[in-house]
């Protein structure tokens, strides 16, 4: 204890001999007091700054956590793509299969693009099945609502079947026109008689279309029956 007082005392005398030179003010041991404190203060605040590094330092720590959890979406993103790439192939195979069973449906006799039991006028599809025939007799003649129609055909030795087909459009003039046209499938028939057949098909659907496209009951439909040249008139 003594020891301190001898030291304080000595500090105490320095800053005053210092002072009285410099001419400037005296401090109180008190104020000394204090500016040592402050100092201790100062240095405790600086010791904090350290924490401030460890919490830097558990930062990076995190960062490399995140990385890690990139690299593992990265690998997600990988296994989707080898995903997208089967799914390709097996959609690219599926539509290769059914282009060639359409393909085949139509030209062996198995899907003619119309409906054989249909005797009214279809939007066939395209392409629909056209083997070969002639209008025979008085050519196409309409009764009523019916269109009649004498073919013959090569073949003999299976069922053949007929369609009238329309592509649903009226030609602006007047009267208005359509075209049609009779799909024939021959089921693959190869023999080489020549049979002739007397066909008839409903106009009512037709008639219908038109009516609702001109908003009239009553009119004329001019139409050209694709094989035989001279255009018929379908009135009603």
């Amino acid at each position: 204890m003594a020891f301190l007082t001898a030291l304080h005392t000595n500090r105490g005398a320095a800053a005053l001999a210092a002072a009285l030179a410099l001419g400037g003010c005296v401090l109180i041991d008190s104020d000394i007091d204090s500016a040592t404190t402050t100092g201790d203060t100062t240095g405790d605040t600086t010791g904090s700054s350290t924490s401030t590094g460890s919490t830097g330092d558990t930062s990076g720590s995190d960062s490399e956590g995140t990385s890690g959890t990139s690299e593992g979406t990265s690998g997600t993103s990988e296994g989707t793509s080898g995903t997208s790439e089967g799914t390709t192939d097996a959609t690219t195979g599926d539509e290769t299969t059914t282009t060639e069973g359409t393909t085949e449906g139509t030209t062996g006799g198995i899907d003619p693009g119309f409906d054989p039991d249909d005797t009214g006028v279809q939007m066939c599809a395209d392409p629909f099945a056209q083997d070969p025939y002639d209008i025979i007799g008085l050519g196409p003649q309409i009764t009523g609502d019916t269109l009649l129609l004498e073919v013959a055909y090569s073949g003999g030795c299976a069922e053949h079947d007929f369609g009238l087909c329309w592509d649903g459009a009226f030609l602006e003039s007047d009267p208005v026109q359509v075209h049609v046209t009779v799909g024939h499938n021959g089921n693959g028939d190869a023999c080489e008689a020549y049979p002739m057949e007397q066909l008839q098909f409903d106009l009512t659907e037709l008639k219908t279309s038109w009516q609702e496209a001109y908003q009239q009951d009553s009119g004329l439909i001019v139409i050209h029956v694709d094989g035989w040249e001279k255009p018929i008139e379908y009135g009603f």
